[in-house]
């Protein structure tokens, strides 16, 4: 079974792409900062009859990505959706929320965690991200 991990899925793009990614049949890994905050994930799952397993995960936390991944096995369809909210204009913002908004937009740790599992599950891959179809990574990443 081709298994989604959907990060920032609490509200949004992130919760639409995990229910209409677990529609197709996809079994997903929806990821929130704060469970207690995941009713409308749980409650959009519900009303179109789809399972979610919905964890935990900060996602500038490199061992708590690196542990979630472990824990939930090749990941086939990575979805990193996880932001901040940062208001102000270009000036306005300090380059501390600059690098805080690319820490979590950008996770490479994310990336480089779910694609070394799946490089090492698919044959032929030589070695490139996305060669073996499985994963297609950010195109200003390569």
């Amino acid at each position: 079974m081709t298994l989604a991990l959907v990060t920032g899925t609490s509200s949004g793009i992130g919760l639409h792409t995990a229910i209409e990614l677990a529609k197709t049949g996809v079994s997903i890994v929806a990821t929130v900062r704060d469970t207690s905050r995941a009713d409308a994930l749980r409650s959009a799952a519900s009303a179109a009859e789809v399972e979610l397993d919905i964890r935990a995960l900060e996602v500038t936390d490199a061992a708590a990505a690196e542990a979630l991944i472990e824990a939930v096995g090749p990941v086939d369809i990575l979805v990193n959706n996880a932001g901040r909210g940062a208001v102000g204009t270009l000036e306005q913002l300090s380059d501390a929320d600059l690098q805080a908004q690319l820490d979590r937009r950008h996770g490479a740790r994310r990336r480089r965690l779910a694609v070394g599992r799946a490089q090492a599950e698919a044959p032929g891959a030589g070695g490139r991200p996305g060669q073996a179809g499985r994963l297609e990574l950010d195109p200003l990443l390569r």
